[in-house]
């Protein structure tokens, strides 16, 4: 069997030209080929049916289709990097000219102001048309920050298993060598992401961002985003997430000196970002330390034991304050495969509370 292409055309452009020689296939395709780019077009269409995803041409908000989506023929297109736009074609639906926009994305996310800024190219390009469908088309993770966002600019949103139930049920279509990479790749993708969750492997962005998300939302606490973590790169690649506690007043709201946070090949640590809390934590540090230690070793019945793990408390630099310094650590890597992800969470939530039951004063003082 050959090598897969797709193990080496992973950048964005490449999927572009795919989703173009899918949509070229139903205006120029042949028997099972045309009956895939027609099947991928309707998809598009139906893609978020459910929510307002589809403008009228002059209307600034997006609206419910009701139609059958019936495809008729692709009138312009498909063209790449329009207007900076990733895909953009033209195909008649019910009998209405709809242009399609496609965000292509594999794991990258939006950036700038790029959502909207497209839909306003297609307004002033001075192409008759009757609708518009914005689609957001990511096969890589989506967070759910980035989904929210999306939809909340009017996408609809079109990911990894939309694309898949597109392709893996076309009959003839599938036997052919490129539909039949892509959908072997998906598939092997797909199957990744269920790996790593299966093993809670935390050197992803993904995994640790659903660890994350379940911590904050059984604290009940929420970050600037809310009610969604935040998730960065290291300079050499190294995905981490952290949460900052924004909404408790004992922090001071807006402030969020407090916060979990999570690297590859690190502890999940509770940090203090001393810029916001103040240089007066460092006169507490040890104390701190100390009670995020007691609150780590005191279980209830029934809990179970987070091993401590290992940090550097790096409170200075050259006599210098640092942005931000760990008060404690503990090991959840083991326990997670061992235990599973909700008893880890709950665990991690009791210690948390512990630990501002133990300094709670000196909370309310940072606030």
């Amino acid at each position: 069997m050959a090598p897969n292409i797709f193990e080496y055309a992973t950048k964005e452009l490449s999927q572009d030209a795919l989703i173009c020689w899918l949509v070229a296939c139903a205006r120029e395709g042949n028997g099972g080929l045309r009956e895939l780019g027609v099947a991928f077009v309707r998809a598009l269409m139906q893609a978020d049916k459910d929510r307002r995803s589809v403008f009228e041409v002059g209307e600034d908000r997006p609206g419910l289709y009701e139609g059958n989506c019936d495809v008729g023929r692709v009138i312009l297109g498909p063209w790449q990097q329009y207007g900076k736009i990733d895909v953009y074609f033209q195909a008649e639906v019910d009998g209405r000219r709809v242009s399609f926009l496609i965000e292509d994305k594999t794991r990258t996310e939006m950036h700038d102001d790029q959502l909207e800024r497209y839909r306003d190219i297609v307004a002033d390009d001075g192409i008759e048309e009757d609708l518009v469908k914005l689609v957001y088309l990511k096969t890589g993770y989506v967070f759910g920050d980035e989904r929210e966002e999306a939809q909340s600019k009017g996408y609809a949103v079109f990911g990894a298993q939309d694309m898949l139930a597109v392709l893996k049920e076309r009959g003839d279509a599938e036997r052919h060598e490129i539909v039949r990479q892509y959908v072997e790749f998906l598939r092997g993708q797909l199957a990744f992401r269920r790996m790593a969750f299966a093993t809670w492997d935390l050197g992803h962005d993904f995994v640790q961002w659903e660890f994350m998300v379940r911590l904050s939302n059984t604290l009940g606490l929420h970050g600037k985003k809310r009610p969604w973590p935040g998730r960065w790169y290291s300079i050499g690649g190294g995905a981490w997430t952290q949460y900052p506690h924004y909404d408790d007043p004992r922090y001071g709201h807006e402030r969020g000196a407090l916060y979990w946070r999570l690297d590859r090949g690190k502890p999940l640590r509770l940090m203090v970002d001393t810029t916001k809390a103040g240089e007066r934590v460092l006169e507490r540090w040890d104390a701190w330390s100390a009670a995020f230690d007691y609150a780590r070793e005191t279980r209830e019945e029934g809990e179970i034991e987070l091993p401590p793990g290992a940090f550097r408390s790096v409170r200075s630099r050259s006599g210098a304050v640092v942005r931000e310094g760990t008060i404690g650590a503990v090991d959840i890597r083991s326990c997670l495969c061992r235990e599973g992800l909700e008893r880890v969470v709950e665990r991690v939530a009791a210690l948390h509370r512990k630990f501002v039951e133990l300094v709670d004063e000196e909370l309310r003082v940072l606030g």
